[in-house]
């Protein structure tokens, strides 16, 4: 019995499905060497945002309690992208202010050639937040397991706008 696709199951895919390129071979190195090992979460999470057309996304941390956490997701993306052959960028907006809005806005704007990453903070933390959030094509809450109240996820989805949202990236405090 054939496996349905992804395509089969949802339809709205199909329209979006790139080509897919002709991977040209490459011999191999001299020198075998062991790449350190990429979280499979984070590679689920690349291969998920790559099924919706985005240039920019916006990562928002969710709690002030793990400052790196959000910086670390984003880092991790970037790694997992260039692993894939793309390439990654990164904007760390955690202190991000007020006459620095309007240069970051213009920058993720003239983002055409490759994709982009900004590193927000908790929007009640910074009022730029929705802002910059809502230049970006698409948005993903690093939640911390523990830390983040619903009422505060809540709150940054309605104002940043639920149509923006990926998804969300649990995090465990150490």
């Amino acid at each position: 019995m054939k496996q349905p696709s992804q395509h089969d199951l949802r339809p709205d895919l199909a329209a979006q499905t790139r080509p897919v390129e002709a991977v040209r071979q490459q011999p191999p190195p001299m020198v075998a060497q062991v790449p350190a090992r990429i979280n499979p979460t984070l590679q689920r999470i690349w291969v998920r945002s790559q099924m919706n057309a985005w240039t920019t996304m916006a990562i928002i941390g969710s709690s002030d309690k793990m400052p790196e956490g959000t910086m670390n997701v984003a880092r991790g993306l970037a790694r997992v992208a260039a692993e894939s052959g793309g390439a990654l960028g990164l904007i760390d907006g955690r202190a991000l202010e007020l006459k620095h809005l309007a240069q970051v806005q213009a920058r993720l704007r003239s983002t055409v050639a490759r994709q982009t990453v900004v590193v927000l903070p908790l929007p009640r933390d910074n009022p730029v937040t929705v802002s910059v959030a809502q230049a970006c094509d698409a948005a993903i809450m690093c939640v911390i397991l523990g830390e983040t109240s619903r009422i505060v996820a809540a709150q940054t989805i309605e104002q940043v706008g639920r149509d923006r949202f990926l998804g969300s990236v649990i995090l465990r405090p150490k």
